[in-house]
Order: structure tokens, then C-alpha cells, then sequence
């Protein structure tokens, strides 16, 4: 059974998900102006998401890293982790 942290943090990323566009590169960077722009790129995605998490008393961080596709050259890439 899901507990509270859960629905929290499913409502945030769906939030997120939803209300923001993939722009690459945004014109700016930062968690505020995602918000404000509704536009962001992984790392504004991610980034808003650790703020509201940590806002609604959910432990969150966001990860750096890369990925590499058979498919596709090496990119980096941001997401999030959230403690439930």
C-alpha cells in the first residue's frame, strides 16, 4: 500500500511532467524559472522537482550524470532521486 510520501511525491513529478515543456537549452537555468517559464530541459526538470519535493518534506536530490545509448553518442543528463 503506497504510503503518504508517495502520493506526495507521484503528485509533484506529475506536476512537473505535465505543466513544464522540454526546451533545449533554456533560455535561463534555475528551479524558480522553470516554474515561471513552464519550460525547462532534464536538468530544470530535475531541479524543480528536488525543490517542490523538499518543500513538501520530502528528502530529494538531483543526479548528474551521463547516458549512452548504443544508438547515440554520450550525453550528460540530470534527473532526481526522492526518499518515500
Amino acid at each position: 500500500m503506497p504510503r503518504e510520501g508517495e502520493h506526495r511525491a507521484r503528485a509533484i513529478f506529475e506536476f512537473v511532467t505535465r505543466e513544464l515543456a522540454y526546451v533545449y537549452p533554456p533560455q535561463e537555468r534555475g528551479a524558480a524559472t522553470a516554474l515561471a517559464r513552464r519550460e525547462g530541459d532534464c536538468g530544470e526538470f530535475s531541479w524543480l522537482f528536488v525543490s517542490l519535493c523538499r518543500a513538501a518534506g520530502l528528502p530529494a536530490r538531483p543526479v548528474l550524470g551521463v547516458v549512452a545509448p548504443d544508438w547515440a553518442p554520450v550525453m550528460p543528463h540530470a534527473w532526481a532521486e526522492v526518499f518515500v
